[in-house]
Protein backbone atom coordinates (compact mmCIF):
# COMPACT_ATOMS: atom_id res chain seq x y z
CA UNK A 1 0.00 0.00 0.00
CA UNK A 2 2.66 2.46 0.68
CA UNK A 3 4.69 1.62 -2.54
CA UNK A 4 0.96 2.52 -4.32
CA UNK A 5 0.54 5.88 -2.62
CA UNK A 6 4.28 7.14 -3.08
CA UNK A 7 3.89 6.60 -6.77
CA UNK A 8 0.28 8.13 -6.72
CA UNK A 9 2.00 10.92 -4.65
CA UNK A 10 4.78 11.26 -7.59
CA UNK A 11 2.36 11.42 -10.66
CA UNK A 12 0.32 14.46 -8.84
CA UNK A 13 3.46 16.24 -8.12
CA UNK A 14 4.43 16.16 -12.06
CA UNK A 15 0.97 16.46 -13.55
CA UNK A 16 -1.20 18.14 -10.66
CA UNK A 17 -3.37 15.22 -11.46
CA UNK A 18 -3.61 11.39 -11.08
CA UNK A 19 -5.46 8.74 -11.65
CA UNK A 20 -6.93 5.45 -9.80
CA UNK A 21 -8.36 1.92 -10.93
CA UNK A 22 -9.67 -0.33 -9.22
CA UNK A 23 -11.41 -3.68 -9.42
CA UNK A 24 -14.45 -5.68 -8.08
CA UNK A 25 -16.52 -8.52 -7.92
CA UNK A 26 -20.40 -8.44 -7.48
CA UNK A 27 -22.32 -11.51 -6.40
CA UNK A 28 -25.97 -12.48 -6.44
CA UNK A 29 -27.27 -15.68 -5.42
CA UNK A 30 -30.90 -16.12 -7.47
CA UNK A 31 -33.03 -19.31 -7.40
CA UNK A 32 -34.52 -21.22 -10.02
CA UNK A 33 -38.66 -20.85 -10.29
CA UNK A 34 -39.56 -23.74 -12.95
CA UNK A 35 -38.27 -27.12 -14.13
CA UNK A 36 -37.85 -27.57 -18.10
CA UNK A 37 -37.50 -30.81 -20.20
CA UNK A 38 -37.87 -32.06 -23.90
CA UNK A 39 -39.27 -35.46 -25.14
CA UNK A 40 -38.47 -36.93 -28.61
CA UNK A 41 -41.43 -38.84 -29.82
CA UNK A 42 -40.91 -41.39 -32.85
CA UNK A 43 -42.61 -44.16 -34.77
CA UNK A 44 -42.32 -46.29 -37.68
CA UNK A 45 -44.32 -47.53 -39.90
CA UNK A 46 -44.91 -48.48 -43.49
CA UNK A 47 -48.56 -45.86 -43.71
CA UNK A 48 -47.36 -42.44 -43.70
CA UNK A 49 -51.15 -41.03 -43.15
CA UNK A 50 -50.77 -43.17 -39.83
CA UNK A 51 -47.81 -41.91 -38.66
CA UNK A 52 -49.60 -38.39 -38.96
CA UNK A 53 -52.67 -39.52 -36.94
CA UNK A 54 -50.39 -41.17 -34.46
CA UNK A 55 -48.46 -37.54 -34.02
CA UNK A 56 -51.95 -35.02 -34.57
CA UNK A 57 -53.44 -37.35 -31.10
CA UNK A 58 -50.57 -37.01 -29.85
CA UNK A 59 -50.15 -33.09 -30.52
CA UNK A 60 -53.97 -33.24 -29.01
CA UNK A 61 -53.09 -35.09 -25.97
CA UNK A 62 -50.27 -33.12 -25.00
CA UNK A 63 -52.15 -29.70 -25.00
CA UNK A 64 -54.30 -31.23 -22.43
CA UNK A 65 -52.20 -29.40 -19.31
CA UNK A 66 -50.77 -26.35 -20.63
CA UNK A 67 -47.19 -27.28 -20.50
CA UNK A 68 -45.55 -27.80 -23.42
CA UNK A 69 -44.98 -26.60 -26.80
CA UNK A 70 -43.92 -28.79 -30.23
CA UNK A 71 -42.71 -27.80 -33.30
CA UNK A 72 -43.99 -29.46 -36.41
CA UNK A 73 -43.21 -32.98 -36.63
CA UNK A 74 -40.69 -34.68 -39.46
CA UNK A 75 -41.77 -37.81 -41.61
CA UNK A 76 -38.45 -39.24 -43.36
CA UNK A 77 -38.48 -42.44 -45.81
CA UNK A 78 -36.58 -45.33 -44.15
CA UNK A 79 -34.04 -47.64 -46.73
CA UNK A 80 -32.01 -51.16 -45.81
CA UNK A 81 -29.37 -51.95 -48.29
CA UNK A 82 -29.49 -55.57 -49.88
CA UNK A 83 -26.88 -56.78 -52.39
CA UNK A 84 -25.84 -53.03 -52.73
CA UNK A 85 -29.74 -52.36 -53.62
CA UNK A 86 -31.53 -49.74 -51.52
CA UNK A 87 -35.09 -51.32 -50.85
CA UNK A 88 -37.71 -49.37 -49.44
CA UNK A 89 -38.98 -50.25 -45.71
CA UNK A 90 -41.41 -47.19 -44.62
CA UNK A 91 -40.66 -44.31 -42.61
CA UNK A 92 -40.15 -42.76 -39.53
CA UNK A 93 -41.63 -39.76 -38.26
CA UNK A 94 -39.84 -37.81 -35.22
CA UNK A 95 -41.36 -34.64 -33.40
CA UNK A 96 -39.52 -32.96 -30.05
CA UNK A 97 -42.22 -31.47 -27.18
CA UNK A 98 -40.54 -28.85 -25.09
CA UNK A 99 -41.94 -28.56 -21.54
CA UNK A 100 -41.50 -26.02 -19.07
CA UNK A 101 -43.22 -26.93 -15.12
CA UNK A 102 -43.34 -26.04 -11.51
CA UNK A 103 -44.96 -30.06 -10.64
CA UNK A 104 -43.37 -33.21 -12.21
CA UNK A 105 -46.49 -34.37 -11.79
CA UNK A 106 -48.26 -32.44 -14.90
CA UNK A 107 -45.21 -34.08 -16.82
CA UNK A 108 -45.77 -37.51 -15.99
CA UNK A 109 -49.66 -36.54 -17.15
CA UNK A 110 -47.97 -35.20 -20.37
CA UNK A 111 -46.17 -38.48 -20.73
CA UNK A 112 -48.89 -40.90 -19.95
CA UNK A 113 -51.09 -38.66 -22.47
CA UNK A 114 -48.50 -39.20 -25.06
CA UNK A 115 -48.22 -43.21 -24.66
CA UNK A 116 -52.07 -42.92 -25.39
CA UNK A 117 -51.56 -41.54 -28.79
CA UNK A 118 -51.68 -45.26 -30.01
CA UNK A 119 -52.98 -48.36 -28.50
CA UNK A 120 -50.11 -50.29 -30.56
CA UNK A 121 -47.40 -51.12 -27.88
CA UNK A 122 -43.97 -49.76 -28.04
CA UNK A 123 -45.31 -48.20 -31.69
CA UNK A 124 -44.81 -44.92 -30.40
CA UNK A 125 -41.22 -44.36 -28.48
CA UNK A 126 -40.34 -41.67 -26.36
CA UNK A 127 -36.95 -40.27 -25.00
CA UNK A 128 -37.55 -37.68 -21.74
CA UNK A 129 -34.16 -35.73 -22.01
CA UNK A 130 -32.50 -34.43 -19.13
CA UNK A 131 -34.74 -32.43 -16.76
CA UNK A 132 -33.07 -28.85 -15.33
CA UNK A 133 -33.83 -26.22 -12.69
CA UNK A 134 -33.97 -22.96 -14.81
CA UNK A 135 -33.52 -19.46 -14.05
CA UNK A 136 -36.41 -17.66 -16.20
CA UNK A 137 -35.36 -14.58 -18.10
CA UNK A 138 -37.29 -12.20 -16.42
CA UNK A 139 -35.70 -13.25 -13.10
CA UNK A 140 -32.06 -12.66 -14.73
CA UNK A 141 -33.32 -9.90 -16.07
CA UNK A 142 -33.87 -8.23 -12.74
CA UNK A 143 -30.73 -9.77 -11.10
CA UNK A 144 -28.44 -8.16 -13.92
CA UNK A 145 -30.28 -5.03 -13.09
CA UNK A 146 -29.56 -5.22 -9.68
CA UNK A 147 -25.96 -5.93 -9.89
CA UNK A 148 -24.73 -2.98 -12.22
CA UNK A 149 -26.67 -0.40 -9.62
CA UNK A 150 -24.60 -2.47 -6.89
CA UNK A 151 -21.53 -1.66 -9.43
CA UNK A 152 -22.34 1.72 -9.94
CA UNK A 153 -22.78 2.79 -6.29
CA UNK A 154 -19.92 0.94 -5.58
CA UNK A 155 -18.05 3.97 -7.79
CA UNK A 156 -19.32 6.70 -6.31
CA UNK A 157 -19.05 5.67 -2.89
CA UNK A 158 -15.14 4.67 -3.95
CA UNK A 159 -14.89 8.12 -5.26
CA UNK A 160 -15.70 10.14 -2.52
CA UNK A 161 -13.52 7.75 -0.28
CA UNK A 162 -10.81 8.80 -2.98
CA UNK A 163 -11.50 12.17 -2.25
CA UNK A 164 -11.38 11.96 1.38
CA UNK A 165 -8.39 10.20 1.50
CA UNK A 166 -5.69 11.93 -0.82
CA UNK A 167 -7.89 15.46 -0.18
CA UNK A 168 -8.17 16.26 -3.12
CA UNK A 169 -11.45 16.64 -6.03
CA UNK A 170 -12.04 13.06 -7.66
CA UNK A 171 -14.40 12.19 -9.99
CA UNK A 172 -15.57 8.40 -12.14
CA UNK A 173 -13.35 8.24 -15.24
CA UNK A 174 -14.45 5.05 -16.28
CA UNK A 175 -17.09 2.08 -15.25
CA UNK A 176 -16.53 -1.01 -17.43
CA UNK A 177 -19.16 -4.03 -16.10
CA UNK A 178 -18.32 -7.74 -17.41
CA UNK A 179 -20.32 -10.82 -16.91
CA UNK A 180 -18.28 -13.65 -15.24
CA UNK A 181 -20.81 -16.52 -16.10
CA UNK A 182 -24.29 -17.23 -17.09
CA UNK A 183 -26.35 -19.65 -15.21
CA UNK A 184 -25.29 -22.91 -15.51
CA UNK A 185 -28.32 -25.36 -15.14
CA UNK A 186 -27.83 -28.11 -13.48
CA UNK A 187 -28.57 -31.22 -15.11
CA UNK A 188 -29.77 -34.35 -12.60
CA UNK A 189 -30.71 -36.78 -14.84
CA UNK A 190 -29.21 -38.70 -17.97
CA UNK A 191 -31.81 -39.22 -21.07
CA UNK A 192 -34.02 -42.26 -20.58
CA UNK A 193 -36.40 -44.48 -21.84
CA UNK A 194 -39.02 -43.78 -19.62
CA UNK A 195 -41.21 -47.06 -18.78
CA UNK A 196 -44.79 -47.18 -18.62
CA UNK A 197 -46.51 -46.32 -14.80
CA UNK A 198 -43.20 -44.79 -13.62
CA UNK A 199 -42.92 -41.50 -12.35
CA UNK A 200 -40.45 -38.68 -13.15
CA UNK A 201 -37.72 -38.04 -10.67
CA UNK A 202 -37.26 -34.48 -9.99
CA UNK A 203 -33.75 -32.33 -9.66
CA UNK A 204 -32.52 -30.87 -6.91
CA UNK A 205 -32.82 -27.38 -6.69
CA UNK A 206 -29.96 -25.27 -6.15
CA UNK A 207 -29.05 -21.33 -5.94
CA UNK A 208 -27.32 -20.15 -9.25
CA UNK A 209 -24.45 -17.65 -8.55
CA UNK A 210 -24.45 -14.64 -10.87
CA UNK A 211 -21.37 -12.65 -11.07
CA UNK A 212 -20.04 -9.49 -12.58
CA UNK A 213 -16.77 -8.07 -12.88
CA UNK A 214 -15.90 -4.24 -12.44
CA UNK A 215 -13.03 -2.28 -13.92
CA UNK A 216 -12.79 1.37 -12.90
CA UNK A 217 -10.89 4.24 -13.13
CA UNK A 218 -11.17 7.48 -11.06
CA UNK A 219 -9.23 10.41 -11.77
CA UNK A 220 -8.32 13.08 -9.33
CA UNK A 221 -6.39 16.65 -9.07
CA UNK A 222 -7.39 19.98 -7.34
Amino acid sequence: MKKIILLLSMIFSLSNAFEVQKSSEFVKEVEPTKMSTSITAIVEDTNKLKIQKIFKKAIKNTASEGICTNGSYRISPMYEYKKSKRIFSGYQGSIIFTCDFTDSKKLDNVIDNLERATVEKDKLKLTINPISWIVEKQALKQVNKELELEALNYAKSYKSFLSDVYEVTCKIKEVLLNPLNSPQYPIALRSMMRESGSQTTQPIKSEHTIKYSASYKFECGE
